[in-house]
């Protein structure tokens, strides 16, 4: 997209998109308009068959990196330079899982991604089918090795090395991505990532306990789950960003996508390609049934009013 100078000096968003492959930084003028950008690419490996990891690390320092060649990159435009950063806003991959811990934040493996397969034995082997009746109920999912919680569980089993349980946390990229941006201060999920874990109840908005019995995961190692745009804490010793900038709204990469092409009516759908393809039909306030090879998903979550949610398809590559 073209870059244009902001109409005058004033307030920006830095909006940051973490995705599968890369990490991108906007800084958007008061009129919507995009002033800079940048980017820096995120590794992917697959060790074994059906295994996607990533590098936790790595995709905080992408981040990083993408923010200071957008920043770069505003230097050159007249109003950029002295342009205030109003807030910050996040949008990332969604199931892709990172486990660190709570007392210096070095993850304890790497990140399982939300392609990987790892868990699909334990998914067919160690679920009763009231279980999966009562996930399927609760979350608008099936039990499938692409959503979180198994992952979780696999992290916990394989990946925890003795580490103490009060000290594990356990997330989705933006609970990771809120932790370092306010210094390990804030352990929060947004509803619409949290809506992809398989523990979140998308009818009382937040985790079932009965959820976390299933895949038997401590509540304590969980973020809080919050509204989309509830706040998510300032920033605290990020590189070039003054201590203090709020991060105002989360949400997952596709469920942006959703409300960003426009589709803000009931009955509109749009359809992203990127290392998946994935529709959204946007169904307002009614509640999603799952049928067909259809999923649920929560689009968005506000404080002052009601859920939005959405039905998908997903084609993973």
């Amino acid at each position: 997209e073209e870059q244009v100078p902001a109409a005058s000096t004033g307030q920006v968003i830095l909006a940051i998109d973490q995705g599968t492959t890369n990490s991108k930084a906007a800084l958007i003028s008061a009129d919507g308009r995009l002033i800079a950008s940048g980017t820096a690419r995120v590794g992917i490996s697959s060790p074994h068959p059906g295994w996607v990891e990533q590098d936790a690390e790595r995709i905080w320092t992408s981040v990083l990196e993408a923010i200071a060649n957008c920043l770069e990159g505003a230097a050159g435009f007249e109003a950029a330079p002295d342009a205030e950063i109003a807030g910050i806003a996040l949008s990332t991959q969604r199931e892709s899982v990172v486990g660190w811990r709570a007392s210096s934040g070095a993850p304890l493996g790497p990140v399982i991604g939300w392609q990987d397969r790892r868990t699909a034995a334990w998914c067919s082997q160690s679920v009763t089918d009231q279980d999966r009746q009562l996930v399927n109920a609760c979350t608008g999912l099936r039990v499938d090795p692409m959503f979180s919680a198994p992952k979780m569980r696999w992290l916990l089993d394989h990946a925890r090395n003795g580490v103490p349980i009060e000290d594990v946390r356990l997330g989705t990229i933006d609970s990771w991505l809120v932790w370092q941006l306010t210094g390990g201060a804030k352990h929060l999920c947004e509803a619409g990532n949290a809506s992809r874990t398989l523990l979140y109840d998308i009818t009382a908005l937040d985790w079932s306990v009965d959820l976390l019995d299933i895949f038997g995961l401590p509540a304590a190692t969980l973020p809080a789950a919050v509204a989309s745009d509830q706040g998510f804490g300032t920033t605290s010793g990020v590189p070039l960003i003054p201590d203090g900038t709020p991060i105002v709204a989360v949400m997952a990469d596709s469920h942006a996508a959703l409300f960003g092409q426009g589709c803000t009516e009931v009955g509109m759908a749009k359809a992203t390609y990127g290392t998946g393809t994935f529709v959204l039909v946007n169904l307002g306030e009614r509640l999603p049934s799952v049928s067909n090879g259809l999923l649920g998903t929560a689009a968005a979550v506000a404080p002052a009013a009601p859920a939005q949610f959405a039905a998908e398809g997903s084609v993973l590559v």
